[in-house]
């Protein structure tokens, strides 16, 4: 399963939530996509 995490805050150092539901998702096996606020957007309007 691919799955995408959005930091929201986009600071200097990782999200430690995210970082934890990374780790779940890849010990289950899934793709994890981890992107900032800007460039989630720029994918959305541009692909």
């Amino acid at each position: 399963m691919k799955v995408g995490l959005i930091d929201v805050d986009s600071h200097n150092f990782p999200n430690l939530v995210l970082m934890k539901l990374s780790a779940w998702h890849k010990a289950r096996g899934d793709e994890i996509n981890l992107l900032s606020v800007a460039t989630a957007l720029q994918e959305e309007i541009f692909n």
